[in-house]
């Protein structure tokens, strides 16, 4: 892997990683890992014998995943400060049936095909430019089968065409962070912006929503999610987030502030926003409630870190990261070489212990987790 890692994220099947190094690198790669995970189907053709026609064989009936080391199949140069990756995850339109990266110093993006990632796929994205730089918050729309919003620090949340033909602008100044929400037979894009956050939602006729946010206040530079129709709005080391709750379309969204504890670093949601995490500079975890952010629990986790420990810039990741399975958190702790692992009740939910800790050696920071189940 190359050095100064800024990214991980899994794809769809978790059966790759991409690996993309620090932005302001001028050779940029992104790096494809073979996780290790494969999946066996319940039925799969056999052969039996050369001039045989393939018939069926079945493992009991169900579905199998096996899992072998992990290995590097391919290191590619598509441009200058590379993007792609959000929560763990490379950006992926279900509609178009591709994977969206971008090359954020030209703005130029890459449309995907999944088969381009493993080691026998010829990697031929399309491309398409905007010939704007900047940084880029991507989500494509599920149902959307020819376009994906985005949003530029230049401003403006832009629906692309995979032509590079701009189909729609809304206004996001200062745009950042995005998110995708999921309603029920309906979604919405959110983005934020400075002084608002900017809501589109899918359909012929998208409803667009404009949120304000005090400008005194700390912007939303990301989201978290809640518990149902609730979102989170933050900026890292601040002292407020932004409770937002999305509303079907035809009905009206609403966003306000609420004070927080302490002033996280990172922050990660867990049980499908059921509660989120949020992870202070003196080392301590605090579990907070996803419907009302309220502070539910606190446990020291890591060594305290002082502000250019956690003070991260596009040039290399340096913070801690943290993944779940199950009731378990698994927290990287960079400037101690370690990761740990803490036990977190769901039914009380209470962070109740650390459980062990691993030397892993160097200075891990972000994390994906793989498994034989592909989760």
């Amino acid at each position: 892997v190359p050095p100064a890692t800024m990214s991980i994220g899994l794809t769809q099947d978790s059966t790759h990683a991409i690996v993309v190094r620090g932005r302001d690198n001028d050779y940029q790669t992104v790096t494809v890992i073979s996780t290790g995970t494969e999946h066996m189907p319940a039925t799969f053709a056999v052969k039996k014998s050369a001039k045989a026609t393939a018939t069926t064989a079945t493992m009991n009936g169900t579905a199998a995943t096996f899992m072998r080391r992990a290995m590097v199949v391919k290191t590619l140069v598509l441009g200058k400060a590379m993007g792609g990756i959000e929560k763990r995850n490379v950006v992926y339109s279900k509609g178009m049936g591709v994977y969206i990266m971008q090359a954020e110093a030209v703005g130029t993006f890459f449309m995907i095909p999944p088969k381009a990632f493993t080691a026998t796929g010829a990697f031929e994205p399309k491309m398409a430019s905007t010939l704007v730089p900047g940084h880029y918050a991507v989500v494509p729309m599920p149902s959307d089968k020819n376009s994906f919003l985005f949003t530029n620090v230049r401003g403006g949340v832009i629906r692309l065409d995979m032509k590079g033909h701009q189909v729609a602008n809304y206004t996001c100044p200062g745009g950042h962070g995005g998110a995708l929400h999921a309603g029920k037979g309906w979604n919405k894009a959110l983005f934020g912006c400075s002084g608002q956050v900017t809501i589109v939602s899918d359909g012929k006729v998208p409803q667009v929503e404009y949120l304000s946010t005090n400008a005194s206040m700390p912007r939303v530079a990301a989201f978290i999610k809640g518990t149902g129709d609730v979102w989170w709005g933050y900026t890292d080391n601040t002292t407020t987030l932004w409770r937002i709750s999305v509303a079907a379309p035809g009905s009206a969204s609403s966003i306000r502030p609420v004070p927080t504890y302490g002033q996280p670093a990172g922050w990660w949601s867990i049980w499908d926003g059921a509660a989120f995490l949020g992870l202070q500079q003196n080392g301590t975890l605090t579990m907070y409630d996803g419907t009302s952010g309220a502070v539910l629990s606190n446990l020291p986790a890591i060594p305290s870190m002082t502000w250019a420990q956690v003070d991260e810039h596009v040039d290399q990741a340096i913070k801690p990261d943290l993944a779940m399975v199950g009731e378990h958190a698994y927290m990287t702790s960079p400037w101690t070489s370690e990761v740990v692992m803490l036990h977190l009740d769901k039914a009380s939910k209470q962070i109740k212990s650390v459980e062990g800790k691993w030397n892993v050696g160097g200075m891990p920071t972000r994390m994906v987790m793989v498994s034989a189940q592909g989760k």
